[in-house]
């Protein structure tokens, strides 16, 4: 335990101070506006909110579900929008949808696979070793529609940084929509 505190105090204080950016006004202004940002009448189902520590870059990504025919038959097609942005350069905002891009579909169909962590209560169980990320990315993902195994609904909320399955998750969806984006919002 010594030994975690010990190491854990030596990487915060062989960084230079400065080096870990702290949350820019763009990144918390998008952010908070990002939940409230509909598409056509729809508001987003879900997001995933990322902010890299040394070099500031950010990401907020929102997930919109809307569907196609009549109620008799519906077709289900899914937008995600994008906004990125650093302390040194101005928010993009970018958009895919499932209907041009198949990708956003299975990325999508990816979360429902992630393993949620477990709750750990400090002083209960078997002591762990403190694992300190100096300059990792932290991922941030949140979904109005979740489900309990015995289908109780309710909402998500999962935090995770390098190596997490959040993490892991975006890193392997983010090649496969990179031919996706576009300006336009989908039509």
């Amino acid at each position: 335990m010594t030994k975690s505190w010990l190491a854990a105090a030596l990487a915060t204080t062989l960084i230079a101070p400065g080096a870990l950016a702290a949350p820019d006004d763009d990144f918390q202004k998008t952010r908070t506006e990002a939940v409230e940002i509909s598409v056509g009448q729809r508001q987003p189902f879900g997001g995933l909110d990322t902010m890299a520590a040394r070099t500031g870059s950010w990401s907020v990504n929102t997930f919109y579900v809307d569907w196609t025919g009549t109620d008799s038959s519906r077709t289900a097609y899914w937008i995600v929008r994008r906004v990125t942005g650093s302390r040194l350069k101005a928010p993009i905002v970018q958009w895919a949808d499932s209907r041009s891009c198949p990708a956003v579909r299975s990325i999508l169909e990816g979360l429902q696979g992630l393993r949620a962590p477990r709750p750990d209560v400090p002083g209960v169980g078997a002591p762990r070793e403190l694992s300190v990320v100096a300059d990792g990315e932290s991922h941030d993902l949140w979904l109005n529609w979740a489900i309990y195994p015995n289908d109780a609904r309710g909402d998500l909320r999962m935090e995770g940084n390098v190596g997490s399955p959040v993490g892991d998750w975006w890193d392997a969806a983010l090649p496969k929509l990179e031919v996706c984006w576009t300006g336009k919002i989908p039509a």
